[in-house]
């Protein structure tokens, strides 16, 4: 998450940037299971980041269209997000990622795994968590300048089914209706390790700004960014660059999970690792705050499919936010399975979800 802070002050008058803040908004996209297009965590998180992003900009706008893959086995709807800080300004700039993640982990190690989705943690969730919190840093401390921030959908399906990759933003780049002086698209940005290399067709197409970056980068001893090239890579720039839009991809590709179901947070594999069956009745008082042997939690009760619960742990996301009063700890969060289901119908499963929490 070191990326979008030094953005911050590339371009605008530094804002009051969380990190932390920034990793939970990755946590809760996470939350929701897969986001792949036509799923129900990808309808589930689409209403979640419709209201993180409209909370925080004054004018916010959907490019929705319907999509059947070239071989005609996917149809689903796509959405691209649009938010607008300061829209009056006469200059504008562009901040972009993609919310999407990929249907199959076609890259993963084993074989058996390479029809499960991409749980998206980096290559997903990362710069859309980025975004949000810099639209948060925004809206408390406006720039002189207007910022379009996109969220672009159906950028990760290249090679699936004949799907080009980044579906969404070629499809609004194709409009021409979105303009701005500069843009940048952040991508698989929240490796730990992060090291930020130049991008081929940044540096061919959109020079100056890819120079303005670096130059700024060295200047502020940023070690993040370094002065040699990376890969060459069709993302969500590249539609706006062939349309004379300069725009730069900053992106971390020295990513060993990258399209495999290993691409989670710690906290995320945790929660599949410790996840046990018990038997019994469901507690009395089904939702609120609970001292257990571990600490504090919140506990959310749902009921129905086990495929559901990606958009049950969203729900409790905002459920907390709601209570007030609390903030997600950063530790393993925890699934009380209460059936047998094996013996029980899937809209009968009872599921206790813990999110390990603490006093904001």
């Amino acid at each position: 998450m070191k990326v979008l802070p030094l953005i911050l002050v590339m371009v605008f008058s530094a804002a009051a940037f969380d990190a932390e803040t920034a990793f939970g908004l990755l946590e809760e996209q996470v939350a929701f299971g897969p986001r792949l297009p036509g799923s129900a965590g990808h309808e589930a998180c689409r209403w979640w980041l419709i209201g993180e992003l409209g909370r925080y900009c004054d004018e916010l706008a959907l490019d929705a269209f319907d999509y059947v893959s070239p071989d005609g086995t996917y149809a689903f709807r796509l959405t691209n997000i649009i938010g607008v800080i300061n829209p009056e300004a006469p200059r504008r700039i562009m901040l972009g990622a993609h919310w999407d993640t990929r249907i199959f982990a076609d890259e993963d190690p084993n074989p058996a795994r390479r029809t499960e989705p991409v749980p998206g943690a980096n290559d997903g969730a990362s710069g859309v968590a980025v975004l949000l919190e810099l639209a948060r840093s925004f809206a408390e401390n406006p720039p002189d300048v207007g910022v379009v921030f996109v969220l672009f959908d159906g950028e990760d399906q290249g090679r699936i089914g004949g799907m080009d990759f980044c579906i969404g933003s070629e499809h609004l780049a194709r409009q021409g209706s979105l303009m701005y002086s500069a843009g940048i698209v952040v991508d698989m940005i929240g490796d730990a390790d992060l090291t930020v290399l130049h991008e081929g067709n940044s540096v061919l197409d959109a020079p100056d700004l890819t120079r303005s970056v670096w130059d700024t980068a060295k200047r502020l001893d940023e070690g993040t960014f370094q002065p040699g090239y990376g890969s060459t890579l069709n993302d969500d720039h590249k539609s706006f660059l062939v349309r004379g839009l300069p725009t730069i991809l900053l992106i971390d590709f020295d990513y060993d999970v990258w399209h495999t179901t290993h691409d989670t947070t710690p906290t995320e594999k945790s929660r599949y690792d410790a996840a046990f069956t018990i038997t019994g009745e469901p507690p009395a008082g089904v939702d609120g705050v609970h001292e257990l042997a571990a600490g504090t939690f919140a506990q959310y009760h749902h009921v129905g499919p086990y495929d559901e619960l990606g958009a049950a742990f969203g729900e409790a996301h905002r459920q907390l936010r709601e209570l007030g009063g609390y903030r997600k700890r950063k530790t393993a969060c925890l699934e009380i399975y209460r059936n047998d289901p094996g013996k029980t119908p899937p809209a009968e499963l009872v599921t206790d979800i813990y999110l390990p929490v603490e006093k904001s």
